[in-house]
């Protein structure tokens, strides 16, 4: 904080928030009225109207009169130091609480004049005290980030008549940077609030910003490159990082080239003529903007209008360029015409994907990873061949629909073989070819990983895969003298023996009733009776009273449905004779005793290396502790071992399962278990920032499935069989 006062007008005193011992020694002096001054966007406090201000104040009253200095935070890039007011407000509420408290200072003999975004610093002190402020002036407050069409901001987040007693504002540059709605108890709208102001010079016309609001259905951002501090501040990777669906950026290059031409080198160096970026710039005639312009990373996608004032109107131009690595030349085609009475006018009648969809034969290059290639055969007619569908299966459907694109988008294919660096791996050496620009897409399906984000852009998933140990859960051919106590439980075995110790000495005493004397007699055919119920084997006695009978139907009745259940679940257990299989579980797996291998694909790696917690114990307690020549065996000899029960086996189940139907037999087939590895699905990539990504996405969708174009593949079951 700077203080001048009547008593010391040529010089000035800093004040720090709760420094009692600066405040004291300075001149301020509570008696009089204070008047505070903020300063806007990019201004630092030293600026030739905040002197001016100073010296009127001083000139007319006595008063203490201090300025705001918060030239850093200012400074920022504007969306930034928007953000910035309400941090600066709250200080400035802070530091009068600091003086009402340390010198009595008196909330009611306090004016706060600010400018631009100062306005809105000073709304927020105001609304910090509660609006106890005297008076609150705002000079022109800024519109952007703080007027959303179409209407204005909630009070809360700008300057409004609460912030204090009394509020008074004077509109000038509306409605491009200053409001146009009332925001006090009292508005001033000199020239109707609007810029230009009669005597005044302002750079943007009016037409240009009227222009710019016609392409306002997106976030646009506005850099002045008027002030030096701004231009050494200046981070444009920073300020144009697409953190928005759209990111609108207008551009008057007329201005100085030379420091417009750093922005454009910076946004070809971070690669913003994307889909992100909406660019529309400002020439005084279409060479001078071609010359500053370089085409390096434009891409299909890239959205750059230069608008050029004929007369009252703005002639617009679209350029793009496909892509110049790949030979493409910069397109230039007449957009459509502006003008500020009728509006625009757009030319173009084809949206931007299905009027720069043909290539015109541009050769792009494809990445193949293959292992093995038979002699005297092209890589192309390699893809092609149908009796190698299942060793390179997911490959050659993606080739086929490359094929396809190349038809629809009139470009050819160049096939580059990439050779496996490392064992099993297929996705290394992609990745490590698009770093290199060695190709533009890859005919290998790739798995989607949120770690290769950086390093390629994923078109669209293509194919799912499933990927599990099999092993066989296999019947024993030994008895087990537990299945014979297992269908029934402990606790009904011991109510079963109860049960005829029970019904044997209810027919002792029924035995004895008919007229049966001999003990032995009577003990005997009472557990005769009793056993041969149970076994299902008749009655050796027919008893002749009905207690007796009853006694007897009920053992008959019972040992019936104990017999059945009983003699049911031995038959099933020793039919089917079979283990309880394993749990989904790479723990249970992990401590199994079976033996393991997997088959080499190039995704096993990356699989055994994700963070699930399953994953990881795996890998951990099992897997690091195989030797690495028992770890991978080919399909064909894993599976034939899983088959004899003597394998885990892990593999892709479109792979595994054709192979299964053919050479195991049924037994085999229903004593298979699966422990699944990772849940995945393959992508089609193509290079980080590629010039095509954009118009692939679009293009498989629409192209091909809105047009019901049929992608015959000539073997429809390809990796099927």
């Amino acid at each position: 904080m700077k203080d001048e006062i009547l008593e010391n007008p040529f010089g000035e005193e800093q004040l720090f928030l709760n420094n009692t011992e600066v405040l004291y020694a300075s001149h301020f002096n509570e008696s009089r009225p204070t008047k505070f001054i903020i300063h806007g966007f990019s201004d630092t406090g030293n600026e030739a109207w905040v002197r001016g201000l100073i010296d009127a104040y001083l000139l007319h009253e006595d008063v203490n009169v201090i300025v705001v200095g918060w030239g850093a935070l200012a400074a920022d890039v504007y969306p930034m130091a928007a953000n910035n007011t309400r941090r600066v407000g709250e200080f400035l509420g802070d530091f009068l609480e600091f003086l009402n408290r340390e010198s009595n200072l008196e909330y009611k003999d306090v004016h706060i004049s600010g400018h631009s975004l100062g306005s809105h610093v000073a709304g927020f002190a105001g609304a910090y005290l509660d609006g106890r402020i005297g008076r609150i002036t705002g000079l022109d407050p800024a519109s952007p980030l703080f007027e959303t069409f179409p209407g204005i901001v909630d009070p809360e987040f700008r300057l409004d008549p609460t912030d204090a007693q009394f509020v008074d504002v004077i509109h000038t540059s509306g409605p491009a940077f200053g409001f146009l709605a009332p925001l006090g108890h009292a508005d001033f709208y000199p020239n109707n609030g609007k810029f230009p102001q009669p005597g005044c010079s302002f750079l943007p016309t009016r037409n240009n910003f009227k222009l710019a609001k016609t392409f306002n259905n997106m976030y646009t951002t506005y850099i002045s490159m008027l002030n030096s501090t701004v231009e050494l501040r200046l981070d444009v990777k920073k300020i144009l990082r697409a953190e928005y669906h759209r990111l609108g950026i207008f551009l008057d290059s007329r201005c100085d080239r030379s420091r417009y031409r750093r922005i454009l080198i910076d946004a070809t160096k971070y690669s913003m003529y994307d889909e992100m970026h909406k660019w529309l710039i400002l020439g005084s005639n279409l060479s001078h903007v071609l010359e500053i312009l370089n085409d390096e990373t434009f891409t299909v996608s890239t959205d750059v209008i230069i608008a050029v004032p004929s007369a009252d109107n703005y002639i617009l131009y679209d350029v793009y360029n496909p892509c110049k690595d790949r030979g493409g030349s910069m397109n230039v085609t007449y957009f459509g015409m502006w003008n500020f009475k009728t509006g625009l006018n757009v030319n173009l009648n084809q949206s931007k994907f299905a009027r720069r969809s043909n290539l015109h034969g541009m050769k792009l290059k494809v990445g193949i990873v293959v292992n093995f290639k038979p002699e005297n055969m092209s890589l192309h007619d390699m893809m092609l061949q149908y009796s190698m569908k299942s060793k390179y299966g997911r490959s050659k459907f993606l080739y086929i629909l490359l094929q396809h694109m190349s038809d629809i988008f009139n470009f050819t294919m160049k096939i580059v073989q990439i050779n496996a660096q490392r064992r099993f791996d297929n996705s290394g050496p992609i990745f490590a070819a698009f770093k290199k620009k060695l190709i533009d897409f890859s005919a290998n399906p790739v798995a989607m990983k949120v770690e290769r984000l950086h390093n390629g852009d994923i078109i669209r998933p293509v194919w799912p895969i499933r990927s599990c140990f099999l092993f066989r859960t296999i019947s024993s051919t030994k008895i087990k003298p537990d299945q014979f106590l297992k269908p029934l439980s402990v606790k009904v075995w011991y109510v079963i023996l109860a049960m005829i110790g029970v019904v044997t000495t209810i027919l002792i005493i029924f035995l004895k009733l008919e007229n049966i004397r001999t003990p032995t007699e009577i003990y005997g055919l009472s557990v005769l009776l009793t056993i041969g119920a149970l076994s299902q084997q008749g009655s050796a006695f027919i008893p002749t009273r009905c207690a007796s009978r009853i006694a007897l139907l009920q053992v008959l009745f019972f040992s019936l449905l104990i017999f059945n259940y009983y003699s049911a679940s031995v038959v099933s257990s020793r039919l089917k004779n079979k283990e309880e299989k394993m749990n989904d579980s790479l723990i249970n797996l992990a401590k199994s005793n079976l033996k393991l291998a997997v088959e080499p694909t190039p995704y096993i790696h990356s699989f055994l290396q994700v963070s699930n917690k399953e994953v990881k114990y795996f890998y951990d307690n099992c897997w690091t502790k195989i030797p690495e020549s028992y770890k991978y065996l080919p399909l064909e000899e894993g599976l034939n071992r899983v088959a004899e029960g003597r394998l885990a086996y892990h593999t892709m189940t479109d792979s595994a399962y054709p192979y299964i139907e053919h050479t195991f037999n049924y037994r085999s087939i229903c004593e298979l278990t699966e422990v699944h590895l990772f849940r995945a699905v393959l992508a089609f990539y193509a290079r980080h920032h590629s010039p095509f990504t954009e118009l692939m996405k679009v293009g498989i969708p629409n192209f091909i499935m809105e047009k019901n174009q049929l992608i015959n593949l000539n073997f429809p079951s390809l990796g099927s069989k």
